[in-house]
């Protein structure tokens, strides 16, 4: 599948079975931003999982790929690992709500899942959320210790 102008797209109905597979040899992006949409309407309609099954991916230079309506643990894009262009096309894929660029996770012997990187302030707040859970805990056990020791 080709992606050929800039905002050509490609995506699954919402009204789809739980339970949605798609395989293609290639998807090409050749120009301009193309859009690979997990749910043409909103991802919290859908129920199951929608997977889509790459040989290669590529990407040209000066051209993006925008995923939309990606839903952790319920939308897959798989790429075999021998894929040509995987590795240059990677820095030009773009999760909607993510930083850009895309993360390989090991799926099987046979692909790679490509996930959405997390925006930095995300990193930040989980990163202030566990100081804030330490610097309770810390408290906690000099109180514990100040009660055990006594006058």
């Amino acid at each position: 599948m080709t992606l050929r102008e800039d905002g050509s797209a490609f995506g699954f109905h919402t009204a789809a079975s739980n339970q949605v597979k798609e395989s293609f040899h290639q998807l090409a992006v050749e120009g301009g931003s193309s859009v690979l949409t997990f749910s043409l309407t909103r991802p919290d309609e859908f129920k199951g999982q929608r997977d889509i099954f790459l040989d290669d991916l590529r990407i040209e230079e000066g051209a993006s790929l925008r995923v939309e309506n990606w839903k952790e643990g319920f939308s897959r894009l798989l790429v075999r690992k021998d894929s040509e262009h995987l590795q240059e096309s990677l820095g030009r894929l773009e999760f909607l709500g993510y930083r850009k660029g895309g993360e390989l996770k090991e799926y099987n012997k046979d692909y790679w899942e490509i996930s959405g990187l997390p925006e930095p302030a995300t990193c930040g707040a989980l990163f202030g959320i566990l100081g804030f859970g330490l610097i309770v805990w810390r408290k906690r056990q000099q109180t514990c210790r100040t009660i055990n020791e006594g006058p």
